[in-house]
């Protein structure tokens, strides 16, 4: 008999390995697919999840927007006499394009407020960084009143807008400035406090902490100029203990503690999240002498002195240039390159200094303790100068050219030992890989999304058969300010090509003329910059060049071309005229007399010769008749039903809304997910005019 086999033979071992390894390759193949499904999914997972956070932070934001009813203010407005009150138009709104093509160059800009409910119930606080400010008098002799930086003893301190009377390096407030910009692939939400003092035992308190010593400013003091101190440790203080005299109580003179690290600096925007604007020196103006809080009341558009610190002038926002009110946007004029606004890595930086003092280089940052004898407190403003010193100066011929580094997205000057910035990198930084940040806004004539100063028309056939072209809401035809924007390169000329919707101020008319309206740098303030960008209308006035002449800019299409989008009919007959006869659905407006005194006369203001509603009321004949030898009284506000003064068959009028404010905006966001190597797009159509 044959013996039986003990093992396999050559060929039987070499098919079950060949088996064993065509199984493990198709496991391990298996396995790797269900291993980049779940990845992919994972990434689509975290896709959505920062599409869903990015939708309820803009959406969160624009329901808590201050400024409502989203109509421009016209030179000189009045709240006594607008259609709607001024507090559904506090605040502003500013959107800039750029490069109508680039979606990396884009900027949102505006102001909220937590209190308004409308839309969404949460009144929750924004909160932002705040020191404790050390009381640092003057005068060693005051009246022997002890000093003390308990917030117990004076509450009057930003770190306790929060609602807390211990200090927590912490401010709240109800209302702020936001902005949006993508910088370097990373899109940034930059806000900027409103400052909202605590009420004590019902009483309001300044919006400028000041010392309870002789009421010396706890900024820029008497002794320490240019800068302000602070405790770097609150905890050291005792703040449970709000008797008279304490042992934290300090006699006039004396020195904090070597425990309360009392330190000296001038690096405002390092320390406060809060809206600021320099004290600008009168010998050189871009040089600040202090800093000046902007608070809650900043978001009222109702003061018409010159002096407001309202937030619809320009000059007062963050990012804006103090002295000459336009956006700084770009790093210089030579590159070009777009900045956005400066993130927390730059103003946190040694260098940065504004507001309170001007940028340099070489800055000695902080100063420890003791502070005695003004120790090293002149080495807080040493350095070179960078520029003029005023980081939001682009436009001066002396004024701050910076340089933005491409690799590390940081302005160099400001980019430190680390080469990113200041201690407070990325604490603004709301998404990262993103491609495009869109904003695009609603023209109702031509019915589609678009950027200001666009270039767009449409044609439509009147009741008449007649082909008639139309020109959009916020066509470059129609822009009224050309003046305004951030100019690259710098000059007016270059303006004009700036796409930039704003919500204005109704004191850009003052006298004497501010200097924050004199965009072209002429030494005074013509009537088209004292206006905003555009003013949208349902039907416009006459051109200059028309007979008579109207307050619309030549450039401007026509009247007669002009038609009602609603209904095809050309009904707008320009301003009334005495003995004309008119027909039911005309349009008019109330005479205005124009002296001629400026090529560029827009509105006759210093005679007070237009209407006090401008053009926001239009009048409708609704039957037939004449017109009378003088002009009936007009009203202000709409739905007034009156009749001309014609002796026999006078025609009758309605006066009708004749605004046209911005209903809407288009925000697009792409960016791209490193896992799933898939670029999302998200786009978000948010309603601005939702109650008036």
């Amino acid at each position: 008999m044959p013996a039986h086999r003990r093992g396999f033979t050559l060929v039987e071992m070499l098919v079950s390995v060949t088996l064993v390894l065509l199984m493990m390759t198709m496991f391990t193949a298996i396995f790797q697919m269900a291993t980049d499904a779940v990845s992919k999914q994972q990434g689509i997972a975290k896709n959505d999840q920062q599409a869903r956070a990015l939708t309820t932070i803009l959406k969160a934001d624009l329901s808590k927007r201050s400024f409502r009813y989203v109509q421009p203010f016209y030179p000189g407005e009045s709240s006594g006499t607008s259609p709607t009150s001024f507090g559904q138009r506090a605040g502003y709104i500013y959107i800039s394009t750029n490069e109508t093509d680039s979606g990396q160059d884009d900027l949102f800009q505006f102001t909220v407020n937590a209190n308004l409910s409308q839309e969404n119930a949460d009144d929750s606080q924004f909160f932002g960084s705040a020191k404790l400010l050390y009381d640092l008098s003057a005068d060693p002799d005051f009246d022997g009143t002890p000093r003390r930086t308990t917030l117990r003893f004076n509450p009057n301190q930003p770190d306790a807008d929060d609602a807390s009377l211990n200090a927590n390096n912490v401010g709240g407030s109800t209302a702020a400035e936001i902005s949006y910009f993508i910088r370097n692939g990373a899109l940034y939400r930059r806000v900027m406090l409103l400052r909202e003092p605590l009420a004590v035992a019902g009483e309001d308190l300044s919006v400028q902490p000041n010392s309870t010593v002789g009421d010396n400013a706890y900024t820029s003091p008497p002794g320490l100029p240019g800068a302000f101190a602070y405790v770097q440790t609150p905890l050291a203080v005792n703040q449970t203990d709000s008797s008279v005299v304490n042992h934290f109580a300090l006699a006039a003179g004396d020195d904090a503690p070597d425990a309360w690290n009392v330190r000296a600096t001038n690096d405002f925007w390092g320390h406060f999240d809060f809206a600021a604007t320099p004290v600008l020196s009168s010998i050189a103006p871009f040089l600040p002498t202090n800093v000046r809080f902007v608070g809650v009341d900043a978001l009222s558009n109702d003061d018409p002195s010159p002096t407001a610190t309202s937030l619809g002038i320009p000059s007062v926002r963050f990012g804006f240039n103090a002295v000459s009110g336009l956006s700084r946007e770009h790093d210089n004029t030579i590159n070009r390159l777009f900045i956005g606004r400066f993130t927390h890595a730059e103003t946190s930086h040694p260098d940065f200094n504004w507001p309170l003092a001007a940028c340099r280089t070489a800055n000695e940052d902080e100063v420890t303790v003791p502070l005695s004898s003004g120790q090293n407190f002149a080495d807080l403003n040493t350095g070179s100068l960078v520029g003029n010193g005023n980081p939001m100066d682009l436009d001066n011929a002396t004024g701050t050219p910076l340089n933005l580094n491409q690799t590390t997205g940081v302005i160099d000057e400001f980019r430190g030992t680390t080469g990113r910035g200041g201690v407070r990198k990325v604490e603004d930084l709301l998404l990262a890989n993103v491609h495009q940040f869109k904003v695009e806004i609603w023209d109702d004539r031509l019915q589609r999304f678009v950027v200001p100063s666009h270039s767009f028309r449409t044609q439509i056939q009147d009741s008449g058969g007649n082909t008639v072209v139309i020109h959009g809401d916020y066509n470059s035809s129609r822009r009224i300010n050309r003046n305004y924007g951030p100019s690259l390169p710098i000059g007016p000329e270059s303006r004009e090509r700036n796409h930039v919707f704003d919500t204005w101020s109704p004191n850009g008319l003052t006298t004497p003329p501010s200097r924050t309206f004199d965009f072209d740098s002429s030494g005074a303030v013509s009537q088209n910059e004292a206006s905003p960008p555009f003013i949208p209308y349902r039907y416009y006035p006459p051109r200059q060049n028309d007979s008579p002449p109207g307050p619309s800019p030549n450039s401007m299409p026509p009247p007669s071309a002009e038609v009602d989008r609603r209904t095809g009919v050309a009904t707008n007959k320009g301003y009334w005229t005495s003995g004309s006869p008119y027909v039911d659905g005309d349009i008019v407006f109330a005479p205005v007399i124009f002296d001629g005194d400026s090529p560029t006369e827009i509105f006759e203001w210093d005679e007070d010769t237009i209407p006090s509603q401008a053009f926001q009321i239009a009048y409708r004949c609704v039957q037939d008749g004449d017109a009378g030898a003088t002009a009936p009284s007009w009203p202000k506000v709409p739905g007034q039903r009156f009749s001309d003064t014609a002796a026999t068959g006078p025609a009758v009028w309605v006066s009708v809304d004749n605004r046209q404010p911005l209903r809407s905006i288009r925000l697009t966001v792409q960016f791209y997910d490193q896992i799933t190597e898939k670029l999302r797009q998200l786009s978000l159509v948010l309603p601005l005019t939702t109650d008036r």
